[in-house]
C-alpha cells in the first residue's frame, strides 16, 4: 500500500511525500509502483527511526505504463554518490521517499486531486 505524509494547511491536508516500501531485492536495476488507491496516511509517529528513509529524485524516475513509476536504482546510487552518502543504504532502508510535485509532473496528471482530504475537526 501507498503511504501520504500531508501538511495541514487551513484545515485541509495537502499531500505532501509519497512513502513507497522498499522491495529493492539484490540485482534489480528497477523497482515498480503502480501509483493508485487506497493510500494510507504516514505521520511522523510513522517513521522507524532505526531505518534510513531515502529520498528518490524525479531524475531516478520513470514511467513505464500509466500509473506506474518505476525507480532507477543506477541512478539513485548515483544521486547518493554526489550528495556524499552511502549508495548502499537502500538496501537497509525502510522506504524511498518522493515529493508529490515530482510524481504528478512526471506523469502528467493531478495526482494531488487523489491524495488531498480535508483534516479532522
Amino acid at each position: 500500500m501507498i503511504k501520504v505524509f500531508y501538511e495541514e494547511l487551513n484545515g485541509v491536508l495537502h499531500p505532501k511525500w509519497v512513502i513507497l516500501e522498499n522491495r529493492l531485492a539484490s540485482g534489480d536495476s528497477l523497482i515498480h509502483y503502480q501509483i493508485e488507491g487506497p493510500f494510507e496516511r504516514f505521520s511522523e509517529e510513522d517513521f522507524e527511526l532505526d531505518r534510513p528513509y531515502v529520498s528518490v529524485s524525479q531524475g531516478a524516475l520513470t514511467v513505464t505504463s500509466p500509473k506506474v513509476v518505476s525507480i532507477n536504482i543506477q541512478q539513485l546510487h548515483m544521486d547518493l554518490l554526489k550528495q556524499g552518502l552511502n549508495p548502499n543504504s537502500i538496501y537497509e532502508a525502510a522506504a524511498f521517499v518522493l515529493l508529490v510535485d515530482d510524481l504528478q509532473e512526471l506523469l502528467s496528471f493531478d495526482v494531488r486531486k487523489y491524495l488531498t482530504i480535508k483534516a479532522k475537526s
